[in-house]
Parts: structure tokens; C-alpha cells; sequence
């Protein structure tokens, strides 16, 4: 098996993600609906998930997941200087 056969094809770190896509949305969907004036807050987090989610997946993917060194589907997130604790 060559390296990128042996890093794991799938997410094997979903709930992490989750809860971090979770946190974001909570955190941030009053001011995104004030921001955007829209009032009900069902279209706020569909607004804010739809614009801003792939930076949460960027982040948490590229430097805050425990197995992101072992994915391929993190590995293009990593940070080009390889500088991840």
C-alpha cells in the first residue's frame, strides 16, 4: 500500500466536524441575520451555512482535527508550511 492508499478515504472524524459546524452556526447566526437583516431564524442559518460552512470544514479539517495527518479528504486543507500541532 502506497501512502495515500493507507490515509483513510472517508471522515473518520464526523461528530467532531459536526459539532464544530454546530458551535459556528450558534455562534454566529444572530449577528449574521442582523448583519444580512434577514428576521427569521430558520433562513439565518440556512443563509450563514450556505456562505460560510466551508470555512468552518477548511479549519477544523485543516488544523483542528485529531486524525487530519491520517485523511485524504483533509489533506488539501493542511496548511502548505506544515505547520499543524
Amino acid at each position: 500500500m502506497n501512502s495515500a492508499e493507507e490515509k483513510n478515504q472517508g471522515c473518520t472524524n464526523l461528530g467532531g466536524l459536526v459539532r464544530a459546524e454546530v458551535e459556528f452556526i450558534k455562534r454566529h447566526v444572530d449577528d449574521h441575520k442582523w448583519f444580512r437583516g434577514i428576521d427569521d431564524q430558520n433562513l439565518g442559518e440556512v443563509d450563514l451555512v450556505e456562505n460560510y460552512i466551508f470555512a468552518v470544514k477548511e479549519t477544523y479539517c485543516g488544523y483542528g482535527c485529531p486524525v487530519r495527518h491520517n485523511c485524504a479528504l483533509a489533506e488539501k486543507y493542511l496548511p502548505k508550511d506544515g505547520q499543524t500541532q
